[in-house]
């Protein structure tokens, strides 16, 4: 079993709790017009700073590739910023919070390079089972040739 995959349950398990936790404690104290007008407003505001991120992110990869260079932030970046976007469309303060902390040039980078380290030192492991190294003096007819 993946390293990740027990806390990504209690996380997506908790999650939705608190945050629907969080939204009806502050209903009760600002109403829901205020709720709403947070919600539709940080909506708004991100969806602003998302489409601004991704055009930042699209520019500096199609740089790096005019350089010859392989662009791996810009690759990863993009990831961050649907997750990001994801949870901004989702109604909720904790998912907001999340959200604008993703759509952070910065924090968004690091914290997509412990993921992409995490998930993919757990999974690709497991799908890369390569062959053991034969003798070329020992033809295998079951194995085809190297080219």
């Amino acid at each position: 079993m993946p390293r990740w995959l027990p806390w990504s349950f209690w996380l997506f398990l908790f999650l939705p709790v608190l945050d629907v936790w969080l939204s009806l404690s502050l209903y009760g104290m600002l109403g829901i017009e205020a709720i709403m007008g947070l919600f539709v407003g940080t909506w708004l505001l991100g969806g602003w700073i998302f489409s601004r991120q991704t055009a930042a992110v699209v520019g500096r990869a199609l740089t790096a590739f005019r350089q010859g260079e392989l662009p791996a932030d810009e690759i990863r970046d993009p990831i961050g910023l649907v997750i990001a976007a994801a949870l901004l469309a989702t109604p909720g303060v904790v998912t907001d919070i999340m959200g604008f902390a993703l759509l952070t040039p910065r924090l968004r980078l690091g914290l997509m390079k412990v993921i992409f380290e995490v998930v993919w030192g757990s999974i690709v492991p497991d799908l890369l089972v390569l062959p053991p190294p034969r003798d070329r003096d020992d033809p295998d007819p079951a194995r085809p040739d190297d080219f």
